[in-house]
Protein backbone atom coordinates (compact mmCIF):
# COMPACT_ATOMS: atom_id res chain seq x y z
CA UNK A 1 0.00 0.00 0.00
CA UNK A 2 1.43 3.23 -0.61
CA UNK A 3 0.22 7.21 -1.65
CA UNK A 4 -0.72 8.22 -4.77
CA UNK A 5 1.34 10.47 -6.53
CA UNK A 6 0.40 13.36 -9.62
CA UNK A 7 2.43 9.99 -12.30
CA UNK A 8 -0.41 7.79 -10.59
CA UNK A 9 -3.20 10.06 -12.31
CA UNK A 10 -3.63 8.06 -15.49
CA UNK A 11 -3.72 4.78 -14.08
CA UNK A 12 -6.08 5.87 -11.50
CA UNK A 13 -8.30 6.97 -14.20
CA UNK A 14 -8.24 3.82 -16.15
CA UNK A 15 -8.78 1.36 -12.96
CA UNK A 16 -11.88 3.93 -12.20
CA UNK A 17 -12.88 3.99 -16.08
CA UNK A 18 -13.00 -0.17 -15.68
CA UNK A 19 -14.45 -0.30 -13.22
CA UNK A 20 -17.51 1.87 -13.77
CA UNK A 21 -17.75 0.67 -17.23
CA UNK A 22 -17.79 -3.57 -16.24
CA UNK A 23 -19.27 -3.55 -12.84
CA UNK A 24 -21.95 -0.56 -12.36
CA UNK A 25 -23.85 -2.24 -15.55
CA UNK A 26 -26.37 -4.07 -13.29
CA UNK A 27 -27.14 -1.04 -10.97
CA UNK A 28 -27.17 2.11 -12.79
CA UNK A 29 -28.72 3.21 -16.09
CA UNK A 30 -27.19 4.49 -19.26
CA UNK A 31 -26.95 7.89 -18.44
CA UNK A 32 -25.90 7.13 -14.42
CA UNK A 33 -22.70 5.32 -16.41
CA UNK A 34 -22.03 8.02 -19.16
CA UNK A 35 -22.16 10.52 -16.86
CA UNK A 36 -19.60 8.65 -14.73
CA UNK A 37 -17.07 7.27 -17.92
CA UNK A 38 -17.39 10.84 -18.94
CA UNK A 39 -15.98 12.20 -15.59
CA UNK A 40 -13.09 9.84 -15.58
CA UNK A 41 -12.19 11.23 -19.38
CA UNK A 42 -12.28 14.73 -18.12
CA UNK A 43 -8.55 15.04 -16.90
CA UNK A 44 -9.11 18.14 -14.71
CA UNK A 45 -11.84 17.00 -12.86
CA UNK A 46 -10.80 13.34 -12.22
CA UNK A 47 -7.19 14.70 -11.29
CA UNK A 48 -8.57 17.11 -8.67
CA UNK A 49 -11.14 14.27 -7.50
CA UNK A 50 -8.12 12.26 -6.71
CA UNK A 51 -5.67 15.35 -5.59
CA UNK A 52 -8.13 16.42 -3.18
CA UNK A 53 -7.60 13.44 -0.94
CA UNK A 54 -5.25 11.77 0.62
CA UNK A 55 -5.26 8.38 -2.15
CA UNK A 56 -4.02 5.10 -1.27
CA UNK A 57 -3.06 2.36 -3.80
CA UNK A 58 -3.07 -1.24 -3.71
CA UNK A 59 -0.80 -2.86 -5.96
CA UNK A 60 -0.02 -6.69 -7.19
CA UNK A 61 3.10 -7.12 -8.35
CA UNK A 62 4.10 -3.18 -8.42
CA UNK A 63 0.98 -2.59 -10.76
CA UNK A 64 -1.98 -0.81 -9.42
CA UNK A 65 -5.26 -2.28 -9.13
CA UNK A 66 -7.15 -0.26 -7.00
CA UNK A 67 -7.29 3.11 -4.75
CA UNK A 68 -9.20 4.61 -1.95
CA UNK A 69 -9.10 8.17 -1.43
CA UNK A 70 -9.51 9.96 2.52
CA UNK A 71 -10.27 13.38 3.65
CA UNK A 72 -8.91 14.91 6.94
CA UNK A 73 -12.59 15.01 7.90
CA UNK A 74 -12.64 11.18 7.56
CA UNK A 75 -14.26 11.06 4.40
CA UNK A 76 -14.07 8.13 1.94
CA UNK A 77 -14.19 10.02 -0.79
CA UNK A 78 -13.37 7.30 -3.77
CA UNK A 79 -12.97 3.59 -3.68
CA UNK A 80 -12.55 1.61 -7.16
CA UNK A 81 -10.70 -1.68 -7.80
CA UNK A 82 -9.88 -3.19 -11.11
CA UNK A 83 -12.51 -5.53 -12.41
CA UNK A 84 -9.80 -8.07 -13.48
CA UNK A 85 -9.16 -8.04 -9.29
CA UNK A 86 -12.56 -7.72 -7.90
CA UNK A 87 -13.48 -9.97 -5.09
CA UNK A 88 -10.18 -10.43 -3.70
CA UNK A 89 -10.26 -8.41 -0.79
CA UNK A 90 -8.10 -5.50 -2.15
CA UNK A 91 -11.22 -3.10 -1.16
CA UNK A 92 -11.69 -3.83 1.69
CA UNK A 93 -7.40 -3.85 2.65
CA UNK A 94 -7.90 -0.30 1.37
CA UNK A 95 -10.64 0.39 3.57
CA UNK A 96 -9.29 -1.32 7.00
CA UNK A 97 -5.90 1.23 6.16
CA UNK A 98 -7.74 4.67 5.55
CA UNK A 99 -9.67 3.54 9.26
CA UNK A 100 -6.25 2.81 10.83
CA UNK A 101 -4.95 5.85 9.52
CA UNK A 102 -7.77 7.80 11.11
CA UNK A 103 -7.83 6.29 14.06
CA UNK A 104 -3.94 6.86 14.24
CA UNK A 105 -4.75 10.87 13.79
CA UNK A 106 -7.83 11.56 16.01
CA UNK A 107 -10.13 11.00 13.29
CA UNK A 108 -13.92 9.42 15.33
CA UNK A 109 -15.99 9.64 12.20
CA UNK A 110 -15.10 7.61 9.21
CA UNK A 111 -17.51 8.02 6.35
CA UNK A 112 -18.91 7.52 2.95
CA UNK A 113 -21.24 7.80 0.49
CA UNK A 114 -22.37 4.45 -0.96
CA UNK A 115 -24.19 3.36 -4.63
CA UNK A 116 -25.90 0.33 -4.98
CA UNK A 117 -23.33 -1.39 -5.44
CA UNK A 118 -20.85 -0.44 -3.00
CA UNK A 119 -23.73 -0.55 -0.19
CA UNK A 120 -22.97 -3.82 0.36
CA UNK A 121 -19.54 -3.85 0.47
CA UNK A 122 -19.61 -1.18 2.86
CA UNK A 123 -22.11 -3.05 4.84
CA UNK A 124 -19.72 -6.30 5.17
CA UNK A 125 -16.80 -3.90 6.36
CA UNK A 126 -18.47 -2.47 9.45
CA UNK A 127 -20.63 0.12 7.44
CA UNK A 128 -24.26 1.44 8.59
CA UNK A 129 -26.56 3.31 6.29
CA UNK A 130 -27.32 6.84 8.35
CA UNK A 131 -29.62 7.74 4.88
CA UNK A 132 -30.75 7.61 1.97
CA UNK A 133 -30.94 10.47 -0.92
CA UNK A 134 -31.09 11.36 -4.47
CA UNK A 135 -28.66 13.92 -6.05
CA UNK A 136 -28.58 15.01 -9.47
CA UNK A 137 -26.07 16.05 -11.60
CA UNK A 138 -26.85 17.51 -15.64
CA UNK A 139 -30.15 16.71 -14.24
CA UNK A 140 -29.58 12.81 -13.73
CA UNK A 141 -30.80 11.07 -10.89
CA UNK A 142 -28.23 9.34 -8.61
CA UNK A 143 -29.69 7.42 -5.49
CA UNK A 144 -26.96 7.36 -2.63
CA UNK A 145 -26.79 6.02 0.76
CA UNK A 146 -25.17 7.89 3.70
CA UNK A 147 -22.77 5.54 5.31
CA UNK A 148 -20.63 5.53 8.80
CA UNK A 149 -18.38 3.18 10.33
CA UNK A 150 -19.32 1.54 12.98
CA UNK A 151 -16.92 -0.97 13.42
Amino acid sequence: MRKASHSDLKVLSSIYYRAVDRQLRDFCGEAQIDYYLRFARDESKFDRFIEDAETWIFEVDAVPVGFCGFQADGHISSLYVDPDHSRKGIGSALVRHVIMLGSKTGIDRVFTEANSLSRHFFEKNGFAIISEETRYRNGIPFKRYNMEFEG
